[in-house]
């Protein structure tokens, strides 16, 4: 927004519509890259706690496997997501600083449509183009921070198969006391072992 005091061609709605949309064109498209660069480097030195999308470990109980957060793991993926966030940041201000007059021609030339009425382009900067620019940037980010399945690894299907049998060890009687619980699920164990 510090740009928009700076011109006299475009006002504050339009540079809104430019920073959020160079934010999920481009900056969806430099985080992709800086995430990639990210998983390469961890895979070359291998580096597990970077793993985009798995934070669990495996653990033992009663001779079978289950799956549990890894909070180590998890936190070294939310904070590498937030440094590659911030870097994309730095990137854009200095690209609208540096093609300003590039964007207010073209985020006029975009919203021109809707200039006779300051209603409908307030509308549409402030609803329409959010909602739809959110949407795929949502699906990028979802694509690009979720496991990757490799086909030989059955990793994330033990997973699951793992969480559902827990679920169903989980239905315990709520109006049970702790002791009766703990038999119960002990029982399911043990029936689960053979």
């Amino acid at each position: 927004m510090f740009l928009s005091d700076d011109t006299d061609d475009a006002d504050s709605c339009t540079w809104y519509f430019i920073n959020f949309l160079l934010d999920t064109t481009i900056g969806v498209g430099i985080c992709s890259g800086l995430m990639k660069i990210c998983t390469y480097y961890a895979e070359k030195h291998n580096i597990k706690n970077l793993k985009n999308g798995y934070y669990f470990e495996t653990v033992e109980r009663n001779g079978k496997e289950y799956f549990k957060l890894n909070l180590k793991m998890y936190v070294a993926q939310l904070i590498l997501w937030e440094l590659v966030i911030f870097t994309n940041k730095i990137i854009m201000v200095g690209l609208n600083y540096l093609l300003k007059d590039i964007w207010i021609k073209f985020g006029n030339f975009i919203l021109s449509p809707f200039s006779k009425s300051e209603n409908l382009k307030l509308l549409m900067v402030m609803v329409i183009f959010p909602l739809l620019f959110n949407a795929f940037q949502f699906w990028i980010f979802d694509n690009l921070l979720k496991l990757d399945l490799e086909p030989e690894s059955k990793l994330l299907e033990e997973a699951l198969k793992s969480d559902l049998e827990i679920r169903q060890l989980l239905e315990l009687d709520e109006n049970a006391d702790e002791e009766t619980n703990k038999e119960i699920m002990d029982e399911k164990l043990d029936t689960s072992n053979i």
